[in-house]
């Protein structure tokens, strides 16, 4: 498993979860302690301290201090992602072009429910009249 192909070997709900704690800047104190050694807090239900070892772009090793016993738990994950964007490995644009329309507009959905600020960006850029009920996120 490297840097880059993480997700391809992670459940796609630890992945969900790790991606939501990266975005929302739950990734605190990233520091690479020594070459591939990387170590983080990741704030959650509780703060966790986060260690992931790479040699070049290869994952050799991760931990966390949290009680999950899955290898790559959520705050793992939310760390692999921070590292790979710290990293300039994460382009936005080709990021977005890459995701299936469909799952963009569930990302889009979704988030658009739960986060008032982001639902109003979209509305004040791509609303041009007052949306019916069925039609409001």
């Amino acid at each position: 498993m490297t840097i880059e192909n993480f997700e391809q070997h992670v459940e796609l709900q630890q992945l969900q979860k790790g991606l939501a704690f990266y975005s929302k800047g739950s990734v605190h104190h990233l520091e690479e302690k020594q070459p591939g050694n990387w170590q983080a807090t990741i704030a959650g239900s509780e703060v966790y301290r986060v260690n992931i070892t790479l040699k070049e772009k290869e994952v050799l090793a991760v931990s966390c201090t949290c009680p999950h016993e899955a290898l790559h738990c959520k705050h793992v994950v939310g760390v692999l992602y921070a590292i790979k964007g710290r990293s300039g490995k994460v382009n936005f644009i080709e990021l977005v072009n890459s995701i299936p329309e469909a799952e963009l507009r569930q990302f889009v959905i979704a988030h658009g429910s739960n986060y008032e600020g982001f639902k109003n960006i979209l509305l004040a850029h791509f609303a041009s009249g007052p949306l019916s009920g069925k039609d409001a996120l």
